[in-house]
């Protein structure tokens, strides 16, 4: 009996997890930022600046008019979820993980209340062009951008359900079992314009004193979303051979694929045999409108730097000579919200109460060729799951809106020939894909080697993670960059650890 309970919840909780994968603070990635910690809001200028402070298109880092950029890419995982601490601890040491040891793990690894959740992340965008012009007091630019970003996460049954399976010590009173996914990918289109709006030669200390202020209105295109959840409560006792599980799944789903699903609610609710009806059979068409528009949005990035140039440094043989510049800037950036049209809301729950399977031998002879073990597949993956789980009822909305990712930074650079520094203090208001709502800092610096050859470091504390440290390296030639850069750490805390990468596809520069 405690095989044929295992292996039911095992068959039963796959086939609903595997059915909602199989749907398969970072507002700005470029290499230049990914390499010195992921800030640079006072330091990143031309067309990158467009999407992180779109003031900066006035700055003048090297000394050009025109930026434009092909093919930029960054990507990003990570989260909580990713705890590399924990993994050694319990997985490469040898240890036994019995049910003793996989309780104690999930109380490190997820804390001690008995509902605690983790998350993992990904991002991934994709700036097919991107460019920006500055004049002598303004400047104008645009960009395209795809964005993909998603977010798993499982509370701590869940991960005791994978560790210890459907064991009666770990479930002997009911335990919540949990898990969530959220997936959205866009489109944006960004107008950016930006002016000098105040400059003094005799402010108060030597140099030129310049302000400038600038804003990126962004057309966002939504082409996909899928939000799904699952919460729960399993109980599993060995002495009375029972397992039972109330469960409240819902499934919010956009454009053809709350089509197809709506088709399957209706074909279920026709059929004689409901559990005939093969999901499936349902979803082939379901991402046939990938890359359509299935929603639309307007948000605003602006932002405000000061700058202080303190004129040119005399040429060393570490630092060479160029610019001595200090600045001070201020940006948000994701302002607004997209809202995504034929939308549906499909939810189910209920309580699955099983006390094993009945033999039907009459029916394994006539429909299973007398094979057992294809009946019980059948009852335990197909029947029991398509009769419990399936049952979707349906809500209809017109639209459904969800906040973009908005972020408040601070940031200073400071410019000393062919180095410098970079600090900025964020927080985040959104709690999506990588982003959430704890503050951050980010400490970098960057130095070019013969001018040419950019080192670049850095590190990345709070937000979505614990601390990370970053590097990235290039070509930077006044008219050119090839450059790319990553951030990761090897060992992790409660917070976990995360991977990003970018690189800056072709940048020219006039």
């Amino acid at each position: 009996m405690t095989r044929f309970l295992r292996n039911t919840g095992l068959a039963l909780i796959t086939t609903l997890i595997a059915t909602g994968l199989s749907f398969a603070q970072v507002n700005n990635i470029n290499s230049v930022n990914t390499g010195m910690g992921g800030g640079g809001t006072a330091f990143t200028s031309g067309h990158h600046a467009i999407f992180l402070n779109p003031a900066n298109m006035m700055v003048n880092n090297r000394d050009t008019r025109l930026s434009f950029g092909l093919m930029g890419f960054g990507t990003g995982i990570g989260g909580p979820l990713v705890n590399i601490g924990v993994y050694n601890d319990y997985f490469t040491t040898g240890r036994l993980l019995d049910t003793a040891t996989s309780l104690e793990l999930s109380n490190v690894w997820f804390g001690e209340e008995i509902d605690a959740r983790s998350s993992l992340g990904f991002y991934m965008d994709i700036t097919p062009i991107a460019a920006s012009y500055r004049a002598n007091k303004s400047a104008f630019g645009f960009a395209a951008r795809t964005r993909v970003f998603n977010r798993f996460e499982i509370n701590k049954g869940m991960l005791q359900l994978g560790l210890t399976g459907f064991s009666s010590d770990t479930f002997s009173d009911f335990v919540p079992v949990g898990s969530s996914l959220e997936i959205m990918a866009t489109t944006e289109l960004a107008f950016s314009y930006a002016r000098q709006v105040w400059q003094s030669n005799r402010f108060l200390i030597d140099g030129t004193h310049t302000v400038y202020a600038g804003v990126s209105p962004v057309l966002v295109l939504g082409q996909g979303y899928l939000g799904f959840e699952m919460d729960s409560d399993l109980r599993i006792r060995e002495a009375e051979g029972d397992l039972t599980h109330r469960f409240d799944i819902s499934m919010r789903t956009v454009g053809e694929l709350s089509n197809s699903m709506q088709a399957f609610v209706d074909a279920r609710n026709a059929a004689e045999n409901p559990s005939d009806v093969d999901i499936s059979d349902y979803l082939d068409d379901g991402f046939s409108d990938a890359g359509s528009v299935l929603g639309t949005a307007f948000k605003f990035n602006i932002g405000a730097t000061y700058e202080w140039d303190r004129g040119e440094i005399a040429r060393t043989p570490i630092l060479g000579s160029g610019k001595n510049i200090i600045r001070m800037s201020v940006s948000l950036q994701d302002m607004g919200s997209i809202t995504f049209d034929n939308t549906k809301r499909f939810s189910s729950n209920g309580t699955l109460d099983w006390n094993g399977i009945d033999l039907d031998q009459d029916r394994i002879d006539r429909d299973f060729d007398g094979e057992r073990g294809d009946y019980i597949d059948y009852v335990l993956t197909d029947s029991l799951a398509s009769d419990i789980y399936f049952n979707f009822q349906s809500e209809d909305a017109s639209s459904f809106s969800m906040q973009s990712t908005p972020t408040f930074t601070v940031g200073f650079a400071y410019i000393y020939g062919r180095a410098s520094a970079v600090l900025d203090f964020g927080k985040g208001y959104s709690d999506h894909g990588f982003h959430n709502d704890r503050a951050f800092m980010t400490l970098g610096g960057e130095y070019r080697i013969i001018d040419i050859i950019p080192i670049r470091f850095g590190m990345r504390t709070g937000g979505y993670t614990e601390t990370l440290y970053s590097f990235g390296t290039g070509l930077s030639l006044k008219n050119f960059e090839f450059s790319v850069g990553a951030m990761t750490r090897s060992e992790s805390g409660d917070r976990g650890t995360a991977l990003a990468f970018a690189w800056s596809g072709i940048q020219l520069r006039f």
